[in-house]
Order: C-alpha cells, then sequence, then structure tokens
C-alpha cells in the first residue's frame, strides 16, 4: 500500500475509532504501566489547539494516554515536566544533513538532540545525480526521520563553497522533476539559491527551472527559494512574483548583501517590498533558516514529545532520537 494511502487509512481508521466513542488507551489493562510518564508539563499542540496542563503517558515508544492527570504510580518512569513546554516533536524545515556529500552540514542524529526536533528537512544537500546517494547512505542509516528538497544543480551542493550555480547547464529540469517523482515519500521540492554570488549573471533562470521541475514531476512538490543579496532590486521582485502559493522564501531576512555590496532583500531602504507583501497574501511562506550548518525554523509534527523550557535555554529531551512514534492521540500520525 502506497505511504499516502496508509497515512490516510490511518486517519480514516482512527477518526472512526474516536467517532464511535473508543479510546486509545483501550489496549492497556487498568494495572498496565507506561514505560515513560511526563508529568506537570504546560503542553502545547497547535494541531489539536491544545494549550494547557497535561500528563503523557508513553508506552513501547508510542503516545497512549494525554490527560488532565494520570497517577505517577503508572509510570515506570515519570519525568517531572514542571514549569516546562512539552510539545510534539518539532520539524527542522531547513537542515543540511549531508556532511559525507558536501563541505557543509552535520549527522542528523547528532543534531536532533539539541535542538528539539524529531524530523529534518535536507535543503537542497543532494541534486538529482547524487540523490540516491543520499538517500541510501543517510536517510537509509540515519534514525531521524528525514524528508528532503532536491537541488536543481544536478549536484547539490557538493561543490561547496564553490557556487553550484555559475553555470546554468546545471539545472536540469527534467533530471531534477525525475528524481522528485521517484523519490516522492521523502521529497517535498526543489531547492535553488538565487544570491548573485551563487548564480552569477543568470537571473531569474534558475528559479524558472526550480518552478518548471516541480510542475513536471506531477506530485505537487515546492520550492525552496534561497535569497541573500540577489543581483538587482528589480530581480528580488521578480524571484517573488514567481513563487507560487506553497513555495518557500527562505533566509527572507538575512539581510546579507550581494556581491557589489548593494542590500537587495525583501527589505529595501527600511521598507518591506511591495512584491514580499503580495507574495505573503497569496501563500508564499517565508522562513529565517539563520543558523549556519542546520539553520532552524521549527514547526510542529506529531512525533513523541519533547519537554523545553519556555526560554531560548537548551532543550530538555523526554525521549531518544531513536524513538519513531506514531501518536494514538493524533489520527494519522
Amino acid at each position: 500500500m502506497p505511504n499516502g494511502s496508509r497515512r490516510n487509512f490511518l486517519v480514516t481508521a482512527g477518526s472512526f475509532a474516536l467517532a464511535l466513542g473508543g479510546s486509545a488507551r483501550a489496549a492497556m489493562a487498568p494495572d498496565d504501566k507506561f514505560d515513560l510518564l511526563i508529568k506537570g508539563g504546560d503542553a502545547l499542540d497547535p494541531s489539536q489547539s491544545l494549550r494547557g496542563k497535561r500528563d503523557i503517558g508513553i508506552r513501547y515508544g508510542v503516545i497512549e494516554a494525554v490527560e488532565a492527570d494520570i497517577p505517577a504510580s503508572r509510570g515506570l518512569r515519570v519525568l517531572d515536566a514542571t514549569g516546562k513546554l512539552v510539545t510534539p516533536g518539532l520539524i527542522d524545515l531547513h537542515c543540511h544533513i549531508f556532511p559525507y556529500g558536501s563541505a557543509i552540514g552535520i549527522p542528523a542524529d547528532e543534531l536532533v538532540p539539541y535542538q528539539c526536533t524529531t524530523t529534518c528537512v535536507s535543503a537542497g544537500d543532494a541534486g538529482a545525480n547524487n540523490f540516491a546517494a543520499f538517500r541510501r547512505y543517510v536517510v537509509a542509516q540515519t534514525r531521524t526521520r528525514l524528508y528532503a528538497f532536491v537541488h536543481i544543480a544536478n549536484m547539490g551542493l557538493a561543490p561547496f563553497p564553490v557556487p553550484e550555480l555559475y553555470n546554468i547547464d546545471f539545472a536540469q529540469v527534467d533530471t531534477a522533476a525525475k528524481a522528485v517523482g521517484e523519490n516522492a515519500d521523502i521529497v517535498l521540492g526543489v531547492k535553488v539559491r538565487m544570491s548573485e554570488n551563487v548564480i552569477a549573471k543568470n537571473g531569474l533562470e534558475p528559479l524558472k527551472r526550480a518552478v518548471a521541475a516541480c510542475e513536471r514531476a506531477g506530485t505537487g512538490a515546492k520550492v525552496m527559494c534561497h535569497i541573500g543579496g540577489v543581483e538587482t532590486p528589480e530581480l528580488m521582485s521578480q524571484i517573488l512574483d514567481t513563487l507560487r502559493p506553497g513555495d518557500i522564501l527562505t533566509h527572507a531576512y538575512s539581510g546579507a548583501p550581494n556581491i557589489g555590496g548593494a542590500f537587495t532583500n525583501i527589505v529595501q531602504d527600511g521598507k518591506l517590498l511591495p512584491a514580499a507583501l503580495a507574495a505573503k497574501q497569496r501563500g508564499v511562506i517565508s522562513t529565517l533558516a539563520t543558523a549556519a550548518a542546520a539553520s532552524t525554523t521549527p514547526s510542529p509534527s506529531r512525533r513523541s514529545p519533547r519537554a523545553a523550557r519556555p526560554t531560548p535555554s537548551p532543550p530538555i529531551s523526554t525521549c531518544s532520537p531513536a524513538t519513531r512514534p506514531a501518536c494514538r492521540t493524533c489520527p494519522g500520525s
């Protein structure tokens, strides 16, 4: 059964069971204990409009219960999360996690325990020519759940820090579209870097090819477009006008200058470009992607919970990155 069908089946089956009044805890006998009980935390899950004090019971790596109060005696191990936020595992939308295929990035399993995430998205580390290697030697060997954007340049970021798109011939629409289609279970779209120091004088063409590859793949793929010092202010507006609903503008507020030292990003002369506002209004997503090797723009996912302080302090992990649980309280996890 295709992965999408499995998820749809789980959503339908879970919803049907809940509609009948069933409980996700019905599989547990009254005397059964949770392997881990997280008590007293402030649970935050926007996907369920949940914010409040909740106890969370986990057994066999699966969330079995989210309740206002679960007796401590029901947990083989009890973690006191009082005064901390407890969230579903977060998604890092912009990572570089192919260190063996380029000069940028670190292994995902070494990253996630420190940033409160359970899912990482590779932001164009691999292109069509080396995506199979990324899938076999990184995705298959990594415990963290991984997704990816295929780079429009057929070798991805392999030449980094040498620019990958000074030669526009490396941006091959058909091969990128094929890689997206063949790996649709983990590929979300196509990455393109539009900074002048990456694409030289190729103007809008790399982005046009990234959009074409997404559309040719036929999977609903989206573009992740990196900016930061584009060639001209006019090109920045053209980039924004080209992005489609659901496409992602990353490094949106970096403020990096172009080769000539001019600041040509979405804020110019202290004002947001009209094209940037129009892009937002039609559904283009802007992300910060601020860190150097593995930038973090977290979004909620339905993975095992993490308890973290509601301050910039390092997160306190409530599960091992080795666990890949589905949440029985959230159908379709």
